[in-house]
């Protein structure tokens, strides 16, 4: 099968993790390489637009934003880190884009809860700067996604995608001999130490209709998901694959989940990606 490996997200990656998905994903499966990964200003970190009107409505801890968000910053895209890549990999093309930068105003107006639960919001109708945070980075990794698989010229060539982040430990190879049917599915995670949004493939078709979860993300987090806050992105996946025509395999998180966040108090269907 002719595979293409597509890797996103801020290059957070170093020797060690580039070595073994070179080794466990990359050589097994004589794969192409192609990735996107954003490119930061010095002085502007990943956390740095929010909006003047919401910050009343952000519980800042009695410090000020000036001490909170310096702590906050994503590294430059660093050089070094960047050369281990294009050594490792050799990727067919490489996209490094500045940094998108997403307004949280809606989504903070609309549907975050202070604390993870169901429950109403604090007396004071505050949320905490982590859910700005959550916002900014589950829509930046979604834009990713999408920018890495329109990286490949001629995707309908390959047989197999593989969407998975740049900062991953394998565990065993990941060698896709062929897809018993098609389908988007999640890599199981006893080959590898990931969070669970991390690594998906399938055929082109379904890989491309599950990276255009980008232009609809903002409405997974503020309507479907009300509640629950960003940081859940196994839900927030798991709401826009039943509401698409993919047809998904492997995708059974629930027992993660009540693993993660069920002393939390968190409700969610039995299944969710059913």
């Amino acid at each position: 099968m002719k595979v293409a490996v597509c890797m996103f997200g801020q290059l957070r990656g170093d020797d060690e993790t580039f070595r073994s998905i070179q080794e466990h994903v990359v050589r097994p499966n004589s794969a192409d390489v192609f990735a996107h990964t954003w490119d930061y200003r010095p002085d502007c970190g990943e956390y740095l637009s929010v909006p003047d009107e919401i910050c009343e409505l952000v519980d800042w801890s009695d410090r000020s934003i000036e001490e909170l968000l310096p702590t906050r910053r994503r590294a430059v895209l660093n050089s070094d880190t960047l050369g281990t890549f294009l050594r490792t990999f050799h990727p067919q093309k490489l996209i490094v884009e500045e940094q998108a930068l997403f307004d949280p105003t809606r989504y903070v107006k609309s549907a975050p809860q202070r604390l993870h639960t169901d429950g109403p919001r604090s007396d004071r109708g505050l949320c905490n700067i982590g859910l700005v945070r959550s916002y900014q980075r589950v829509r930046s990794q979604a834009l990713s996604r999408l920018r890495s698989f329109e990286v490949i010229e001629k995707p309908e060539a390959y047989d197999v995608v593989i969407l998975l982040r740049n900062d991953i430990v394998f565990k065993s190879p990941l060698q896709i001999l062929q897809l018993n049917r098609p389908g988007l599915y999640a890599q199981s995670g006893s080959g590898m130490n990931y969070v669970l949004d991390s690594c998906f493939f399938g055929d082109p078709e379904s890989v491309r209709s599950f990276v255009q979860m980008h232009h609809t993300l903002d409405e997974i987090l503020i309507s479907n998901n009300c509640g629950h806050e960003a940081a859940f992105n196994e839900m927030h996946t798991g709401t826009f694959i039943r509401s698409s025509e993919i047809q998904a395999h492997n995708f059974n998180f629930t027992d993660h989940l009540e693993r993660r966040y069920g002393d939390r108090g968190i409700k969610y269907p039995t299944n969710i990606f059913k």
